[in-house]
């Protein structure tokens, strides 16, 4: 988000509609930390998403660029756009 120009790149949207969208559906995406791990942040369940939905990349290359798994990523990025 340092860089305006290239986060509209990545994700094709500014950083306002982005923190919009944050703001409507976070709440929907937010998990309890569990003795086991950490949630994903809401954050970057929803830029892993609109970067899916703005590229068509499949979950192999997401899994890479994310550095989340794709079994994660196959639940997650379904999770979002129902929450959009």
């Amino acid at each position: 988000m340092e860089d305006p120009l290239e986060f509209k790149q990545f994700l094709r949207m500014d950083s306002e509609t982005f923190d919009e969208l944050l703001g409507l559906v976070g709440r929907s995406i937010t998990k309890q930390n569990t003795i086991m791990r950490d949630a994903l942040d809401p954050k970057l369940k929803l830029a892993v998403t609109i970067h899916f939905l703005a590229t068509g990349t499949c979950y192999s290359d997401l899994q890479h660029l994310f550095r989340i798994h794709k079994s994660t990523l196959s639940k997650i990025i379904p999770e979002v756009c129902d929450a959009l």
